[in-house]
């Protein structure tokens, strides 16, 4: 029995050491998997909590370090996530590199973020040196002293004077995505791929960043899918999305991703490969000319970003209001109780294994039917009230003088002026949570915020190193 649980101990043990981010649950299943082993969940934790692996000198050990931390000032943490829209910290760490010879560019990029962080919330060196939010937000797991005073030496010798004008000009905002297939149409979807447009979108609140519109085709080119957050689908599928549908299925001409006005940023060539979609409904109005033909067995369940996911596949032909013929698609059903009836669907053309690119859009619209509705009531006020939002350049000055500590307080203010616009205008000083931290994403804890302001941060798709930020 002793040499029973030694194994069961080390097997957990190496588990972990393989997989630093999962957690017990993960863990668990890994074991289950692979050896054919069951073991509990408590068990699994027990194991880890008493004997930790191994780890490197200066990194983070116990499994709750990896998973959950409390932290002071999560604020950091916002402020960072809003620079994936931005990439200030990129053009910097290149505007600065020359004057830093000894400094790799990664290294440099993360003290940027240190001090940006740092001084705006307030902090001095020497405080900011102990607080673990602010090491943790700029990716240093230990303060490097070293490195650190020879950035300010150089700082201090050097004085640069950084010119921030070109990179305030690349912040232009993309519109629309606009897709020509080879028979001969074309569909729109808003720079947020949140829906499809008749036309180039005109409304603020759908544009995004150049850069990430950039990234999302690109990934859409990796991956061969293309994900769009909804169909404004009453009753009958669209027209819109059976034409996109219908001009995907004979392949992609172009991807042209526009400005406000309509011009061409930047075009894209996809490879003649056939791409496959995935597009969200909302069931409860879309509901006739669906015809289900199979329906699977049961319900599949897999841990989401706010909870478990119930989901499960049938195959349907949707019909237009004056035809037969239809389309016959994948229907996802989701629900988050297994009990209660769908708040979602995603038609796909994908037939089987197509769980992990479910994981994918929810990880970019993880409260799908609360956004829609809310959305539909944007696209309401817009022909009321007028609510134009300025570009992400205006934010930006012309030139920042950098030669000590407190003086990059204002780059950390250029990334608090776009986050009062675009997502709250609420105080980002210590702002107390829970960082938890997994494979492909990071869910941050806070209090006394509403629901509403949190899904509209996560509705952006912020990430900090390749992980998606969630507020929970």
């Amino acid at each position: 029995m002793h040499r029973q649980k030694a194994k069961l101990k080390n097997l957990i043990l190496k588990s972990f050491k393989k997989n630093p981010y999962f957690g017990v649950r993960k863990i668990a299943k890994d074991l289950k998997e692979k050896h054919n082993i069951f073991v509990s969940k408590s068990y699994v934790h027990k194991i880890l909590t008493q004997q930790e692996p191994d780890a490197q000198t200066g990194c983070k050990k116990s499994i709750l370090a990896y998973k959950k931390k409390h932290l002071d000032d999560c604020g950091a943490f916002l402020l960072r996530a809003i620079d994936s829209h931005l990439g200030l910290f990129n053009n910097l760490t290149s505007l600065l590199q020359p004057h830093f010879p000894k400094l790799q560019a990664k290294l440099l990029k993360k003290i940027i973020v240190f001090f940006s962080l740092s001084s705006f919330l307030g902090y001095d060196l020497n405080q900011a040196s102990e607080e673990k939010s602010l090491l943790r937000a700029a990716d240093l797991y230990v303060y490097p002293a070293r490195n650190i005073k020879y950035f300010l030496d150089q700082l201090n010798d050097c004085k640069p004077t950084i010119s921030l004008d070109n990179f305030a000009k690349s912040l232009v905002s993309v519109a629309s995505v606009k897709f020509s297939f080879v028979n001969g149409t074309k569909s729109y979807c808003d720079g947020s791929f949140s829906c499809f447009w008749g036309k180039p979108a005109f409304i603020d609140e759908f544009f995004v960043p150049y850069s990430l519109a950039q990234k999302r085709v690109k990934a859409i080119i990796k991956n061969k899918i293309i994900m769009i957050n909804y169909t404004k689908s009453f009753d009958y599928l669209s027209s819109l999305t059976t034409s996109f549908i219908d001009g995907l299925a004979s392949g992609i001409k172009t991807i042209e991703l526009l400005d406000k006005k309509g011009n061409v940023l930047e075009e894209f060539t996809p490879p003649p490969v056939k791409m496959s979609f995935l597009i969200g409904y909302y069931p409860q109005i879309l509901s006739k000319g669906v015809v289900f033909l199979r329906k699977s067995a049961r319900f599949k369940k897999f841990d989401a970003i706010d909870g478990d996911i119930h989901y499960i596949s049938a195959l349907a032909r949707f019909l237009q209001p004056k035809g037969s013929k239809g389309l016959i698609l994948n229907s996802v059903l989701i629900n988050r109780k297994r009990q209660s009836l769908p708040s979602w669907g995603l038609l796909t053309d994908k037939r089987s294994n197509f769980t992990l690119f479910l994981k994918r859009y929810l990880n970019s619209w993880p409260y799908m039917d609360k956004v829609f509705k809310e959305e539909m009531e944007l696209v309401e006020k817009f022909y009321t009230q007028s609510n134009k939002t300025k570009e992400l350049g205006d934010f930006v000055p012309e030139h920042v003088v950098l030669s000590k500590f407190d003086d990059f307080k204002g780059i950390g203010a250029i990334l608090a002026a776009v986050f009062r616009d675009r997502v709250a205008r609420v105080e980002l000083r210590g702002k107390k949570g829970q960082v938890a931290t997994g494979k492909d994403y990071l869910r941050i804890k806070l209090l006394r915020f509403s629901p509403a302001f949190k899904r509209k941060f996560n509705k952006f798709s912020f990430s900090i190193d390749k992980r998606n930020v969630f507020l929970i």
